[in-house]
Order: structure tokens, then C-alpha cells, then sequence
């Protein structure tokens, strides 16, 4: 995908795709805005229905596209997903076959879906397109907040059932519960937007810019910046008038400030506002001053844990630290031996299957690249 651009890949002709294709890339969007939790609070038996088309539109394209050749780069990741929870279920003190079936089932799925879209470019184009109004529905929620109670209601209840010592909206977690999880999906719609229509990928883009903010993700604010300093040095490395014109804007701002003491004066006040001031503490200093918990404090008591762990692990979703029951986050679950989540996946799968398991794990991470490469993926 050597010199795609911003302005769209496929410019030679723009090529329709199938009305199911038009309408699975809908039902991803809406899985990828975190809308499924939604669905589930509004009317439980409404997510049944969405899976439902999902399996339908895949028994459809499957008459037409190779899925089995589609699928192979995703088949190292589901024979380790397969061991993952075979080892997870025995070694676990309460066995979830539930939660294990269900993640079979739903990762089958979604990788399938996947197969689909990225089968044709214009199949993928449309899905990156659905994919940029994942973020938009979020940001328009957030404005609603203020005018609908039911709407407030609603994303208080996610939240809650995301992280039970949540309050208030002092963090914007959307239709996921979860800040940091929407930061990520602002990070996978600016990453696909590349593929969309112009216009539509700017909408994305600039409707990720206040999500991060409201969200105040460290990690998802640095991830952002990467990606726009590769946009700029890989995409617009040979574009003159883009240099010139960055030049150009770059030192009016600074003479702006300079020389007009009110905006250089608002421009100091806007660090003390608590979502940039969280966003810039890259230390925790807050959350350390505050008596909180900083992730290297995480780091340290999760590597306690490690360390008195038995050689198979604790067993499946104690990464994720303690669990609460989805529809009341006051009663537990599971009580893992931490009762927050690792924030590591290398850690977190060593944790739930111990060191055999987390070397498995590292090959078959490498095996799938190599897997991908192969296939000229």
C-alpha cells in the first residue's frame, strides 16, 4: 500500500459495493463504536438479531469469496486463542465455558467479517467509511448529554458497568464505558481512514481530536501523535507546497502568540485544564500525589502476583483483575488476586497461563507475521 495517500487510494474509479457488504460494514461500525453494550441495556434480545445478519451475510459471501484462503493468516492466532482457553478453562477456580465459547464464537466472526471486507478495495473502502462515523455517533452523544436525561443515563450506566468506581462524566468513556477504550477506536478510524472517501475521512478525523480530549487517554494521545508524525513523514515527505504551507503556519502561530499577551496567556491557562493536565502527565504525578494508583504501581503489584503464581497460571480473565456482574456493578463476580486489570496483555497472558503459555504465545505472534508475509498480506 506503498504511496497511498490521504486523498484516497482508490481515485481511478470508484466501484459500489454490494448492498450486504454496505450493510455488514454498518453492523462493524456499530460493534466498533462500543454500541452493543447500548443495545444490550435498551433491549437485550436486539443483540441476538445483529449476529444474526452478521452469520447470514457471511453464509452469503462465502458463495462468492474464497474465505478459506481469507482466513489463513488468522489461523495461528485461533489455534493459540483455542489453547489459550483449553489451558485457562482447567487451571481456572470458577470454569466459564460460557465466556469461552463465546469468545470463540465472536472472534470467528469478526475475523470472517474482516475476510470479507478487506477481500476488494471497495469493499474496504466502504467499511472504512461506516468506521468514521463510529466516532461521530460517540461525539454526538456527548453533546445530547446536557439536553437528554435518558441519553446521560444511559452512558452513566456503561460506565458503571466498564468500572464500578467510575463517576460522573469527568472521563468520556462513549458508548464502550470505557476513556481508554475509545481512545482506541479513535486510533483504528484515523488509521483506516486512509482508505476512505475523502471527505468522510476527514469527518473521522477531526471528530477524533475532541473524543481524545474528553477521554484524556495518555496512550491513546501518544499513539495519535505517532501516527500524524508517520502521515507526514511517510505520506507528505516529497509534497513541497504541504512543507511550505506547515512552514508557513507553523511560524504565524508563533509570532501570534509572541506578540498578543491574551492568547499566549490562555494558551498557559489551557494546561491547568484537568484533561490536558492528565494528558501531559506522563509521569502520574496527580495520580501519585493524589494517593492513586500509578501504573507503575500496577506494574509492581501485578509482578508480586507473578511471582507467587503457580507455573500454569491463575486461570482465564484474571488479567482483567476483579469482575462485577454486568447488570449490577456492586456484587463480584470474580475475585481475581489484584483487583485491578494488568494494563499489559504480555503480562496479563502470563498471569492467566503462566510462562509456557506466554512463550506460546510470543511464537505464535510470530508465526502470524510470518504467516502474513507469506501470503503477501
Amino acid at each position: 500500500m506503498a504511496g497511498i495517500g490521504f486523498n484516497g487510494p482508490f481515485e481511478e474509479q470508484i466501484i459500489k459495493s454490494p448492498l450486504r457488504v454496505v450493510f455488514l460494514s454498518i453492523l462493524m461500525a456499530v460493534i466498533l463504536s462500543g454500541a452493543l453494550g447500548a443495545l444490550a441495556l435498551i433491549h437485550p434480545r436486539s443483540t441476538w438479531v445483529l449476529w444474526g445478519w452478521i452469520f447470514f451475510i457471511i453464509i452469503l459471501s462465502a458463495k462468492e469469496l474464497p474465505l478459506g484462503h481469507l482466513l489463513l493468516p488468522f489461523m495461528p492466532y485461533f489455534v493459540w486463542l483455542c489453547f489459550y482457553l483449553t489451558w485457562g478453562l482447567i487451571v481456572s477456580p470458577a470454569t466459564d465455558i460460557a465466556f469461552a465459547g463465546k469468545t470463540v464464537v465472536t472472534t470467528i466472526a469478526l475475523a470472517t467479517c474482516m475476510a470479507v471486507l478487506t477481500a476488494k478495495p471497495h469493499y474496504l473502502r466502504t467499511f472504512a467509511n461506516c468506521a468514521q462515523f463510529s466516532v461521530v455517533a460517540n461525539l454526538v452523544l456527548w453533546v445530547l448529554i446536557p439536553w437528554s436525561s435518558t441519553i446521560s443515563t444511559l452512558l452513566l450506566k456503561l460506565a458503571n458497568q466498564a468500572d464500578p468506581d467510575f463517576s460522573g462524566f469527568t472521563r468520556y468513556g462513549g458508548m464502550l464505558g470505557n476513556p481508554n477504550m475509545l481512545g482506541y477506536i479513535c486510533l483504528i478510524a484515523t488509521v483506516i481512514s486512509i482508505l476512505a472517501t475523502p471527505w468522510i475521512a476527514w469527518i473521522g478525523r477531526l471528530s477524533s481530536l475532541p473524543l481524545l480530549y474528553l477521554s484524556a487517554s495518555r496512550k491513546s494521545s501518544i499513539l495519535y501523535l505517532v501516527i500524524l508524525i508517520l502521515y507526514v513523514i511517510i505520506v507528505q515527505r516529497r509534497n513541497v507546497r504541504f512543507w511550505v504551507s506547515a512552514a508557513v503556519l507553523l511560524f504565524s502561530l508563533t509570532m501570534v502568540l509572541l506578540l498578543n499577551d491574551g492568547l499566549r496567556a490562555k494558551s498557559q491557562s489551557a494546561t491547568e485544564d484537568p484533561a490536558i493536565a492528565r494528558i501531559m502527565d506522563l509521569q502520574e504525578k496527580e495520580e501519585s500525589m493524589a494517593g492513586g494508583e500509578t501504573r507503575v504501581d500496577l506494574l509492581h503489584s501485578w509482578l508480586s502476583v507473578l511471582r507467587d503464581e503457580p507455573w500454569y497460571g491463575y486461570g482465564l480473565q484474571t488479567m482483567s483483575g476483579t469482575l462485577y456482574v454486568e447488570d449490577h456493578p456492586d456484587i463480584v463476580l470474580m475475585r481475581a488476586p489484584y483487583p485491578t486489570g494488568t494494563h499489559n496483555t504480555y503480562l496479563g497472558v502470563w498471569i492467566d497461563i503462566g510462562p509456557v503459555g506466554f512463550i506460546a504465545f510470543i511464537i505464535d505472534r510470530k508465526s502470524t507475521r510470518l504467516n502474513s508475509s507469506h501470503l503477501g498480506i
